[in-house]
């Protein structure tokens, strides 16, 4: 996983332009963003492999499941 921090600078047509710690520039669409983002507030990008949002999602399925089934099998937690 990677994060990175970036600040709105400006608007332009339909994109919203964010800059980087290190300068870099990273274009989104306005559409894409919370309606209340100003320019000059920083926003956090969070990049994940399928392979760990898969693994994510498998791991809250078990997690659940575990958890329904223990209910199941203790009726005093009902």
């Amino acid at each position: 996983m990677i994060e990175i921090s970036a600040q709105l600078t400006r608007l332009e047509g339909k994109s919203a332009i964010f800059k980087n710690k290190d300068g870099q520039e990273i274009i989104w669409p306005i559409k894409l963003l919370p309606d209340d983002l100003k320019e000059g507030e920083t926003i956090k990008l969070i990049l994940k492999t399928t392979a760990e949002t898969a693994t994510e999602q498998r791991n809250l399925a078990k997690e659940m499941l575990n958890e329904i089934l223990n209910d199941q099998n203790n009726p005093s937690h009902s």
